[in-house]
C-alpha cells in the first residue's frame, strides 16, 4: 500500500466517531512518515470547530458527527470535509462558497445541511440523492432553480430557500407526504404550480416578499397546513380553499392587493393569528366572530370604516391593530373581551370617542395608542 493510501486510511480512522479509533489515529499520526501532514491536517480541521484549541476537545467534537463552520471566508467547499463520511449535520454559514460540489455524495448519513449566506449558484445533482436528508437550509445565496428530484427525497421535512433568485419552481409528479415546511420568500417567484397540491404533508409555506401574483386554489389539498405566510407578495385574492384547512393557526397576508377576504376563512376555528394589514379591504364580515381562538387581529392600513358588532365574541383576542384605518368607534361588545393587552387605533378617530375608549379600557390593557 503506497504512502497516500496509508494516509487516507489514517484519516478514515480519525473520522470513525469511535473514541478508540480516534485515539489510535492520533498515535499513528506521530509516526515519522505521517507526522508533518497529520499535524497540518489537524490544524486545518481544528478551525472547523468553534474554539477547538485542545486535542481532547477535538476528539470530543470528532465523535459528534456534526460540523459547524463559522465564518472563514471559504470560497469553495473545504476538501478536508470529504473525509467526514459519518457526518449527520453540516453547517457552513457566512462564507463565500459558490457551489455545492459532487463530493457531497460521500455524506450518505447527512440529515441536516445548512449553507446560509454564501454565494451558491450551482448545486450538484448529487445533493438530491442523499436519502437521509431531512433539513436543507440554503437561504441568502444566488440559487436560480432547484430540481424536481427534491420532491423524491424520502425523508425531507424542510426546504428553506429564502432570499435567492428563484423565479420558477419545479412541479412534483407524485404525492409527497414528508415535506412539512417550504420557505421561498425574497425570491422573484411569480406563481405556484397547481401540482403542488401533491405535497400532502405540508404544514407551513412562506412566500414573504416574493412576487407571487397567482396562487392556485389548492390549499384545501394540504390537510395539515398550519402556517400560510404571503406577506408582501402581489396577491389580489386568497385561496378560497384555505377554509378547508382545519388545523391552520396563522394566516399572514399583509401588504398585498386584497380587497376582500374569502368567507371560508372566518370558519377556521383554530386560527390564532390573522394579519390582513396594508391591503385594500373595506369591511370585515360579522362571521369573524366565529374565530373562537383568535388571539391577534391586524387590520392596519385598510380603508375599514367599522368593526362588526359581534367582535366581542372573540373572547381570546389579545391584540387588535387597526391604526391608519377609517374606524371611528368600537362596538359595545368589544369591551367584554377580558384578555386584551395591546390596541392600536387611528388617530383620526373623533377625540370624544378616543376619550371614551381610554376611560373604559383604563387599567385593562398594557398598551393603548392612537396612531
Amino acid at each position: 500500500m503506497n504512502e497516500q493510501n496509508s494516509f487516507d486510511n489514517l484519516l478514515r480512522l480519525l473520522h470513525s466517531t469511535t473514541r478508540e479509533n480516534i485515539l489510535l489515529a492520533f498515535e499513528m499520526g506521530k509516526l515519522p512518515e505521517f507526522k508533518t501532514r497529520f499535524d497540518e491536517y489537524i490544524q486545518r480541521i481544528s478551525n472547523f470547530y468553534y474554539k477547538c484549541n485542545s486535542e481532547q476537545k477535538l476528539i470530543k467534537e470528532l465523535q459528534t458527527a456534526k460540523v459547524h463552520i463559522f465564518p472563514h471566508n471559504f470560497d469553495s467547499f473545504p476538501e478536508e470535509l470529504f473525509y467526514f463520511y459519518h457526518l449527520e449535520e453540516l453547517n457552513i454559514n457566512i462564507n463565500k462558497i459558490k457551489e455545492i460540489p459532487d463530493g457531497i455524495k460521500v455524506f450518505s448519513r447527512l440529515n441536516y445541511l445548512t449553507l446560509e449566506s454564501n454565494q451558491i449558484e450551482k448545486i450538484s445533482p448529487e445533493l438530491w440523492r442523499l436519502q437521509e436528508l431531512e433539513y436543507i437550509k440554503l437561504y441568502n445565496n444566488a440559487i436560480t432553480h432547484f430540481p424536481q428530484e427534491v420532491f423524491h427525497l424520502p425523508n425531507l421535512k424542510s426546504l428553506e430557500l429564502t432570499d435567492n433568485k428563484i423565479a420558477v419552481v419545479p412541479e412534483p409528479t407524485i404525492e409527497n407526504h414528508t415535506i412539512r415546511n417550504i420557505e421561498l420568500g425574497e425570491n422573484p417567484l411569480t406563481s405556484i404550480p397547481e401540482s403542488w397540491k401533491l405535497l400532502k404533508g405540508l404544514e407551513r409555506i412562506d412566500l414573504t416578499h416574493s412576487k407571487t401574483k397567482d396562487f392556485p386554489d389548492i390549499a384545501g389539498d394540504w390537510p395539515l397546513l398550519k402556517d400560510f405566510i404571503v406577506t408582501g407578495s402581489k396577491l389580489e385574492e386568497l385561496p378560497q380553499s384555505l377554509g378547508k384547512c382545519e388545523n391552520i393557526r396563522m394566516i399572514l397576508a399583509a401588504k398585498n392587493k386584497l380587497s376582500t377576504v374569502p368567507a371560508s376563512i372566518f370558519q377556521l376555528s383554530n386560527l390564532q393569528y390573522l394579519d390582513l394589514s396594508h391591503n385594500q379591504i373595506q369591511s370585515i364580515p360579522a362571521s369573524i366572530s366565529q374565530l373562537k381562538n383568535l388571539e391577534q387581529l391586524r387590520l392596519s392600513g385598510n380603508p375599514i370604516k367599522s368593526l362588526p358588532e359581534d367582535i366581542g365574541k372573540l373572547s381570546r383576542l389579545q391584540m387588535l391593530l387597526a391604526e391608519d384605518t377609517l374606524i371611528e368607534t368600537l362596538p359595545e361588545s368589544y369591551y367584554e373581551i377580558d384578555n386584551l393587552t395591546q390596541i392600536k387605533l387611528p388617530k383620526s378617530m373623533p377625540e370624544e370617542n378616543q376619550k371614551i375608549i381610554k376611560e373604559r379600557l383604563r387599567g385593562r390593557v398594557f398598551e393603548l395608542k392612537f396612531l
